[in-house]
């Protein structure tokens, strides 16, 4: 974890370097070993734009290079991530990947649309995948058996 440690009401950023630049649009350039801390989840990444924003969750960022955010039940990841608050998108480039309890969406390019905090419609863009892992019985007595539906 970088050397720089910034707390902003609920969130805090570590990182090896950074720049906070000041005036109208405030916003804050972060690189080289980038965690975003906040109440549920994780940013992980190389290179963090982040600014303050009006919408659910009051920021919006781009996040470059293996870029991850894991969360309680769900891990997303790209080599890109984009998230802009209003109106709650968010465009994954690259390698991306949701998965949430025991589904899995990937391809070349996810755009995903939130409803809140909530996924609503996810699109996805070259070598689509998608799969969920199931636990199911064969027959009313039998045991248990783990499927994946893909």
């Amino acid at each position: 974890m970088g050397s720089i440690e910034m707390i902003d009401s609920s969130n805090t950023l570590y990182c090896d370097s950074m720049k906070y630049y000041k005036g109208a649009q405030k916003h804050i350039l972060a690189w080289g070993n980038v965690k975003l801390t906040e109440p549920n989840r994780d940013i992980f990444c190389d290179t963090l734009y982040y600014w303050k924003d009006q919408g659910f969750r009051k920021l919006s960022f781009k996040a470059i290079g293996d870029a991850k955010i894991i969360g309680k039940n769900e891990a997303i990841s790209a080599q890109e991530i984009n998230y802009k608050d209003i109106p709650q998108n968010m465009d994954l480039y690259n390698s991306a990947k949701i998965v949430k309890n025991n589904g899995l969406i990937q391809g070349d390019t996810l755009f995903i649309q939130f409803k809140d905090s909530l996924i609503d419609v996810v699109n996805v863009f070259g070598n689509a995948y998608a799969s969920n892992d199931l636990e199911a019985r064969i027959s009313s007595n039998s045991s248990k058996y783990k499927f994946k539906d893909a």
